[in-house]
């Protein structure tokens, strides 16, 4: 065999092994592996070799396939809208998404967002606007957005709806991060909704660690809809100046914040059943914070985030070892509505002071 051929077949040889065995073990293919004996160097030396560098060749090139789908970072399906109009299929990463992403506008549609893809709202609104991104927009339809992995981030503009008239469903696992522009544009703030009109359902689920939510400045969680969120071991969710949950009449919010590294943080203030109904709780190592007040069951909302009063019911549950609710200055229960506060065994409730103003119904449980 002489010099140039040996190497050829070397580096051949080895690139298609190591495919080989990368498929054999992580690609859901079997493939019969090409033994290197002396009979088959001198069937190349006798010029019968293509055979043996067909096969490699496609080898590799199957390897190569599986490679890239696997790297499939940016992935539209269904029912999704932007403007401009982008269509569906797999994306370029990181993928500018416009100024207007509507996941499962009328009907059913998806975005998965994995392996360190990015997804941003890059344009400016031509009517000069704010950016957003809508998930499971009108009666009837039911969008999907999956973020996963190290490095994969959505960047949603200006404001996040996850279940306006329709179903929508948001998840933020393996370390991925979902964040806003972080400027007001036009006078609107960044923000957040979780089931936002009557009929609305949104279920956001944030989970592992590292894994991050920046709704904005204020999070709204059954705003007029039902709204669910999960903050499970690892991951954070933090606003920067409230979070309301049940926010108006016929509004339905849920939150839990369960396990080690678990974060709720509000930034400033906290509603749980400010007009509508609302439950929180908090287990197993989990934590939320509010820096300002705190309000279980009405409450006199907060006028410069366009939060009105309400006398809606709320319901708070603080259990487990190393389980925190780290109130503010204010803890308040039933000041306008009626609350109900259950600290159980190992939990800690903290606050500056507990107020009663406007009481109107409290109920305070403790255990252990």
């Amino acid at each position: 065999m002489n010099w140039g051929r040996s190497v050829l077949w070397h580096w051949l040889f080895f690139t298609a092994k190591a495919k080989m065995s990368e498929i054999h073990h992580g690609g859901g293919f079997d493939v019969v592996s090409v033994p290197v004996t002396r009979s088959l160097a001198d069937k190349i030396n006798r010029g019968i070799w293509k055979k043996y560098l067909l096969l490699i060749l496609l080898t590799i090139g199957l390897a190569e396939v599986r490679d890239n789908a696997i790297a499939q970072e940016v992935v539209v399906s269904g029912d999704v809208l932007t403007d401009p109009d982008a269509g569906v299929g797999v994306k370029p990463n990181p993928w500018n998404a416009g100024y207007v992403l509507y996941v499962g506008a009328s009907q059913q549609g998806a975005l998965s967002i994995s392996n360190g893809g990015i997804v941003f709202l890059g344009t400016d609104n031509p009517t000069g606007s704010f950016k957003h991104s809508r998930i499971g927009v009108f009666s009837g339809s039911v969008g999907d957005v999956i973020v996963t992995g190290e490095g994969s981030t959505f960047n949603f503009g200006n404001l996040l709806v996850v279940g306006e008239s329709g179903t929508g469903s948001l998840t933020i696992e393996n370390g991925a991060r979902v964040v806003n522009d972080g400027i007001a544009i036009d006078g609107s703030v960044p923000r957040s909704a979780i089931g936002l009109s009557p009929g609305g359902i949104g279920v956001v689920r944030v989970a592992g660690t590292d894994s991050f939510w920046a709704p904005g400045e204020r999070l709204l969680v059954g705003q007029g809809g039902t709204g669910t969120l999960g903050i499970a071991a690892g991951g954070t969710v933090q606003s920067s100046v409230a979070v309301a949950i049940g926010r108006l009449a016929g509004g339905d919010g849920t939150v839990t914040v369960q396990g080690t590294d678990a974060l709720l943080d509000t930034g400033q203030n906290l509603f749980v059943g400010l007009g509508g109904t609302g439950s929180m709780t908090v287990a197993n190592g989990g934590s939320v914070r509010s820096a300002g007040i705190t309000e279980i069951g009405g409450g006199e909302g907060l006028a410069s985030q366009s939060i009105l009063p309400g006398a809606g019911t709320g319901t708070v549950v603080v259990t487990g070892s190393g389980s925190i609710l780290a109130a503010g200055d204010v803890l308040n229960v039933g000041s306008r509505g009626n609350g109900t506060l259950t600290v159980g065994e190992g939990a800690v409730v903290s606050s500056g002071s507990i107020g009663k103003r406007y009481h109107q119904s409290r109920r305070w449980h403790l255990a252990g």
